[in-house]
């Protein structure tokens, strides 16, 4: 049986899916500002993006594989085979 609550729960869920999966995390005006270019002004300087340093990459170390043993495969054991009686044919439709 449905409740409120489970109602709200449910819908909760779907709008956080949503607004994570929709690029929730920037706004429509904040894309379209982005999108324009910028105003040169007389006299005031243009601001400058500050040097981000590279990310040092971490050495990854060599895994040897395990080997796994052969082991030997038994031989499935021959069993005879029973006669099956004969089938009888479709009757016919009159």
């Amino acid at each position: 049986m449905a409740s409120v609550s489970r109602l709200l729960a449910v819908a909760l869920v779907v709008m956080a899916a949503a607004l994570l999966g929709g690029g929730g995390g920037t706004c429509h005006a904040a894309r379209l500002l982005a999108a324009l270019p910028v105003p040169e002004v007389p006299g005031v300087p243009l601001p400058t993006l500050p040097e981000v340093p590279g990310i040092p990459t971490l050495p990854v170390p060599e895994v040897p594989m395990p080997e796994v043993p052969k082991l030997p495969v038994p031989e499935v054991p021959k069993l005879p085979v029973p006669e099956v009686p004969g089938v009888p044919g479709v009757p016919a439709v009159p």
